[in-house]
């Protein structure tokens, strides 16, 4: 482990972290929450991502919800940059519309689970550069990844999950607490 915290890419949890419970609880979040995934929303994760300067690898193009023990696969994520997130440093690159394809086949590659190639149009990726404060709401079916960060800035962001009354969970007993999300 390094010592400045280099090698550490994500940190999950954070629902009792003071300042980020602030960001996931705040009415300008839970404004567009509500009326993505209905009342009461209930968070499902909030979890920091980290791409240190010049080392930050890629995240290949995958979906959320195949991950995630959840039905219907419907809930939606807030992705909050902490650093300008550009082209240089691995902003989001997503492939719109695609949500409505349903859950894609992942293949496992050597630590990620990732939609191959032949599932989507490269041509289709678009990229998302956006500035440090600014959110991007999306579905969790989107087809979204990231480059890897060649830049010699850091790009740090946090991404928070949430659902509705109607989601449920449909892993292995006993189910987790999902908290409601309140100002």
């Amino acid at each position: 482990m390094r010592a400045d915290g280099g090698d550490i890419r994500k940190v999950d949890g954070l629902f009792h972290d003071d300042l980020l419970h602030g960001l996931i609880t705040s009415e300008r979040v839970l404004r567009f929450v509500r009326a993505l995934v209905g009342e009461p929303p209930r968070l499902f994760r909030a979890t920091a991502l980290m791409k240190p300067a010049a080392v930050g690898s890629e995240k290949g193009q995958h979906q959320d919800s195949p991950y995630w023990p959840i039905a219907p696969m419907s809930l939606w994520s807030c992705w909050i940059p902490f650093d300008d997130a550009t082209l240089d440093n691995g902003c989001l690159t997503v492939v719109p519309g695609s949500h409505r394809r349903g859950a894609l086949p992942h293949v496992q590659t050597q630590d990620d689970f990732v939609v191959p190639a032949e599932h989507y149009d490269e041509a289709a990726l678009v990229p998302v550069p956006m500035r440090r404060g600014s959110a991007l709401f999306f579905h969790s079916l989107l087809l979204h990844g990231s480059a890897a960060n060649t830049s010699g800035d850091p790009r740090r962001a946090v991404t928070m999950s949430y659902l509705g009354p109607g989601h449920r969970y449909t892993g292995t007993p006993p189910a987790p607490e999902y908290p409601p999300v309140t100002e």
